[in-house]
This record gives structure tokens, sequence and C-alpha cells, in this order.
């Protein structure tokens, strides 16, 4: 009998149905939206798709047979069981993951616990002779863990190597299974990874491929999009800003009143009208945004524009303020924290005469909790 589990992640996308999985029972493990709880179901995996998969639940006592789809968003692995490998085998190696990527362990134990995961996946994979789809998961599987030590290498001679392995794995893994949830995943990681590295324009090609996908669903395309419109922001260009705004405006109209993107689309508008000294109103503006809405993450954002406000204007006491306000209680989101602490270090020698305060930011800035951010990269190459 095979079995197929699934658990809770990240990214949602649309309904291109690949051909049916299993006809076996399956047991899948989701996280209910509506709950937040992990919840189970136990049928037939129908189909897999980018939006997710499609499972049947048969006929019970006095309930009639029943079709689910789980989201994408709400899966986190799936083991495909089989006579080789059981899905105790798949939890064991997703758990050794899980506590790799968790940066509360130490980096010891981070390392050994993703060095037995990659182990393990690559044996399962060997294992899976009678389930294509199984060695399929695996490849993935291996491809996502070899990411993450790429990751936790940051500052050692092999973080170039293991990387370039992650992006061939990865590239090559989207290629071989375009329609399947693993892809859609395996396309998100290339465009962070191509941010990491300052890539923009590729970045942009990933995330515009997979808003254009037929039927994705559109929420994802609105989350692609919007990720779009902040490329184009954050490479500051005044000639493509016409294009940002057109691409947010389009955004502001579709989104209801209370979408939770609603105020982010507002806010790169003003950061948009910034660029091209066309924000009149803008302190105005963001002030209003802060005041009314209490996303510490979107306060984050207005506090950081408004330090750009007052620096591009040569107000360096009321940007070192704002920025300061970012650093020590809007922190939530690390890409703004770190371009919070970024600006400090310029502003603490030019507003408080303070060196040593100022290096302490860019030390900071140099750590794994910004690793994943442009800023990072910047303190590194400054000059300690």
């Amino acid at each position: 009998m095979r079995q197929v589990r699934l658990i809770a992640c990240t990214i949602a996308l649309g309904a291109i149905f690949v051909s049916a999985v299993s006809a076996d029972d399956t047991v899948a493990f989701f996280l209910d939206q509506k709950t937040k709880k992990e919840d189970t179901v136990k049928g037939k995996i129908e189909s897999e798709a980018p939006g997710g998969v499609k499972i049947v639940i048969p006929a019970k006592g006095k309930k009639e047979a029943e079709t689910r789809f789980i989201k994408n968003e709400d899966i986190s692995w799936i083991a495909y069981d089989s006579q080789e490998v059981t899905p105790a085998m798949v939890r064991g190696a997703f758990g050794k993951e899980s506590r790799g990527a968790d940066k509360k362990e130490t980096l010891k134990l981070r390392e050994k616990a993703l060095a037995d995961a990659l182990t393990t996946y690559e044996e399962l994979e060997t294992k899976y002779s009678t389930s294509p789809q199984g060695r399929r998961d695996m490849q993935y599987n291996i491809a996502r863990a070899t990411l993450y030590q790429a990751r936790l290498a940051e500052g050692t001679a092999e973080k170039d190597q293991r990387m370039d392995r992650a992006i061939k794995l990865l590239t090559e893994f989207k290629d071989a299974h375009k329609f399947t949830w693993q892809a859609m995943r395996s396309l998100k990681f290339l465009a962070q990874i191509h941010e990491e590295r300052g890539e923009s324009d590729k970045a942009r090609k990933v995330y515009e491929d997979l808003a254009g996908m037929p039927d994705v669903t559109p929420e994802f395309r609105r989350d692609c999009e919007l990720l779009v419109a902040r490329l184009i922001l954050r490479g500051g260009n005044a000639k493509e800003m016409p294009e940002a705004e057109k691409l947010l405006n389009k955004l502001l109209k579709e989104l209801t009143s209370t979408d939770a993107r609603k105020p982010y689309v507002q806010t790169y508008l003003i950061e948009a009208g910034m660029v091209n000294d066309k924000e009149a109103g803008a302190e105005k503006q963001l002030k209003e945004l802060i005041k009314d809405n209490p996303d510490t993450k979107l306060r984050g954002m207005a506090y950081n524009l408004l330090g750009d406000h007052y620096r591009i204007r040569g107000k360096n006491a009321e940007a070192f303020w704002s920025y300061l306000r970012v650093d020590a209680q809007y922190g939530e989101d690390p890409e703004e924290q770190a371009k919070a602490l970024w600006y400090l270090s310029d502003l603490y020698v030019k507003e408080k005469n303070d060196k040593t305060r100022a290096e302490a930011c860019l030390t900071k800035l140099r750590g794994e909790a910004f690793a994943l951010t442009r800023y990072h990269r910047m303190a590194k190459e400054a000059k300690k």
C-alpha cells in the first residue's frame, strides 16, 4: 500500500493538472487555514499541479466520497510510500533538514543535521525504484537541502561551490518537472538566489514567468507582480518607474479595501514617486500610513522611506531617528532592518561622530540574520 503525506509551507500557484499520481491509499497532512492547525485526510491522490494536490477521500459510513484540493502553500512535504520507502523514513529526513534550517540551533549541529538529511535523501532516491513520483520528490528535497547547506556556508570558501550546485539542481529540476508543485517552489528559490546575488533582472524574469503561467491563482499572480514592482523600485532607475507605477496602479484597482497587500501597494507607489521627485505630500502620506496601520512590517517600510525622504534633503538628524526606529522597533522584516542598519552606519558618523557604533551596524549586517538581503553583501564589501 502506498501512502502520501503532506504537511504545511509557502507558495500558492495555479491548477495545471498532471496525470493521476496514485490509485492507492494516501494520508495527507496539511495546514488548515481556518484553524491554523495541522489536519489530516485519508484518501487517494488523484492529480498534482503547480497549485497543489487533488485528493479523493473515499465514502465512509454516511459520508459520501469527497474530493479536496490542498493548495501548494499548505504543503510542506510529501512522502510517496512504496515497498522500499515508508513515510517514516521521509519524515525522519525532513526532521533532520528542519533542524538544519533552525537558526536557534548551533552551527555545528545544523551542519551535521543538513549533511545527514542530504545523505538520507540520496539513499531514499535510489530506493524509490518503483515510484517515479518518489524519486522526483527526493530530487527536489536534495536541491532544497543543498541550498540550505550553501547558505549555512556563508563566509567560507565552500559557499560559492555549494551555491552553484544548488542552482544547478534547482534549474535541472524545474526544467524536467515543469508542472509539478515542487517545480514552482524551485523557481521561487531561484528568484531568491538571484536577488541575494544582486541579479535583479534574472530575479524579475523568474517572477514574471511565474505570474504569466496558465491558470495560476489571481492571488499568486498579484504576489508575483508585487515582487516585480519591488525589484524595479530597488533598482532605483528613474526611467523604469513609470512601468512600476503602471503595475502598482493596476494592482491597486484589483485589490479590495480589506486586502492586506493594498497598503503595501500604496507605500510602493509613494516610493516610486520619490525616485522621480514626484513625491508631493510623501511625508504626510507616509505618516498617515504609519498612524492608520498596525502592521509592523509596513511601519518599518514606511519609516525607512521617511528616512530616505529626509536623507535626500540633507535632513540627517530626522533621517537618523527614522532609521533608528526601524532597527529598534520594527525589525520584523530582515530586508527593512538591513536597510536601516546600512544607512545608520553612515549617519552615526555624520550625525553622532560615533565610528564605533557605525562599525557595529556593519558588523551586525554581516551576520547570518541578514544573509538573504542585498545590504548584507554591501556590508561585506565595505571596508572594515
